[in-house]
């Protein structure tokens, strides 16, 4: 899990609906802005010790939809204007964004001088670097010491009341309120008022009101409500603010399938194909399956060198981004696809946020989540998972160029792929 704490230096204002074009406005349910547009994904890199695969800091940073790292340009200081023309173009080719691209949340659009549109976060217009020739790779970070990687820090700078600040729920998917001891906050749709709340009696045994001090004030989206039953309670938006006695566990967001009227206060939404759901287990607890109850899997590679993390583990569990494109598709060939059905994505579908989109040798357009394609098992039923844990003992993992671990015995296995 990320944190931001109540520490942080800006307000939370900025993030307001008030301040979205109708077009624009998040869903009226949640108030969430989505984290990325159409046409802009999330890689893992590292930056420092030369850009490369190894070394260097990890960290999660903006790319195009082939995953190519985009990167701001100091010199941009005109808002809706580039600095980068000329000859500096063709090694810091502009992030076009396409005609039907609408600006969202922290995004805009800039006209450039040819009349091409090119993407702009926080204002900043951003590039990708020619020098960058794999996913993963940042090679451009402080060249010329005026170049800066687009890092990903959703609501960087977001001040909160004292005991409530926002978290990463995987379960979500997004970033949620949470209360000081992390536990996902949740509104009630049925609380559209200021200063009003439906919840009492019964209620209060499953729903628990986030109390606020008497000194408290109002900050931002935040105030204070005097229920009238002795309880002072934080508010958002003018809507209460509760917990959820289901949610055990700091990412849990169980409250939203025991009564729908419940919602998890989500600040920034993650993108999902909109045939993808994110369903529970007591075994996998959070995975992915499609709109109509089938698992999604993906096919991984693990080592056993005795010792170390069992893959088990859910932290592991998910994979790295690395070893999913060193696999890809060919992982699974045309008769492996017999039994392992690849998830097609749509000829208009673009890659958003972690899902990317590879393409078969028969020209098949595949989803894949943090670099794995994935797949549904024709063995299974719906609200099944007989595909985890299947393994192949190969020696080795599939090449693409990319470096891979050698030593020690290794696997491909199939695992449900987890968000």
């Amino acid at each position: 899990m990320r944190m931001i704490t109540a520490a942080a230096a800006a307000t939370l204002a900025m993030m307001s609906v008030s301040g979205l074009t109708a077009a624009t406005k998040p869903d009226a349910k949640n108030a969430a802005v989505m984290a990325t547009p159409p046409g802009i994904t999330l890689q893992s890199v590292r930056v420092g010790g030369g850009g490369g695969m190894g070394g260097g800091t990890a960290m999660t940073v903006y790319a195009d939809g082939k995953g190519k790292t985009l990167y701001t340009f100091d010199k941009d200081t005109t808002p809706g204007s580039s600095a980068c023309v000329g000859e500096c173009v063709a090694a810091w080719p502009p992030m076009v964004a396409p005609p039907s691209s609408v600006p969202t949340g922290d995004w805009s659009i800039i006209t450039r001088d040819d009349g091409s549109r090119q993407w702009a976060l926080k204002g900043k217009p951003l590039y990708t670097f020619v020098k960058d020739e794999r996913v993963g790779e940042a090679k451009g970070n402080n060249a010329a010491e005026m170049w800066r990687t687009a890092v990903f820090k959703p609501l960087e700078g977001a001040v909160f009341p004292e005991g409530i600040s926002t978290e990463e729920a995987v379960n979500a998917p997004g970033w949620t309120l949470v209360n000081a001891r992390r536990m996902t906050l949740y509104t009630r749709d049925g609380d559209t008022g200021f200063g009003k709340t439906t919840c009492a009696g019964a209620c209060l045994d499953t729903w628990i009101p986030l109390t606020a001090p008497a000194v408290a004030n109002v900050m931002g989206d935040f105030a204070p409500l005097n229920r009238g039953d002795g309880i002072r309670q934080w508010t958002w938006r003018g809507k209460p603010l509760y917990t959820y006695t289901g949610d055990t566990e700091a990412g849990d967001v169980k409250g939203e399938a025991r009564d729908q009227k419940w919602r998890a206060v989500m600040l920034v939404k993650y993108f999902n194909p909109a045939n993808v759901v994110i369903t529970t287990s007591p075994r996998h607890g959070a995975m992915f399956a499609t709109a109509n109850g089938m698992t999604l899997y993906a096919r991984d590679a693990n080592k056993f060198s005795g010792g170390g993390a069992s893959h088990a583990d859910r932290s592991v569990a998910r994979g790295t981004p690395a070893t999913g494109r060193i696999i890809d598709v060919k992982g699974c060939d045309q008769t492996c696809a017999e039994t392992w059905t690849p998830f097609k994505a749509a000829a208009d579908d673009q890659p958003t946020g972690y899902w990317t989109i590879s393409v078969r040798e028969d020209g098949t357009r595949q989803w894949a989540y943090m670099g794995y394609p994935l797949y549904t098992y024709t063995k299974d039923a719906p609200g099944t998972a007989r595909g985890h844990d299947i393994y192949d003992i190969t020696g080795k993992i599939p090449s693409s160029g990319e470096p891979a671990q050698t030593a020690g015995a290794q696997a491909l296995y199939w695992r449900v792929a987890l968000p």
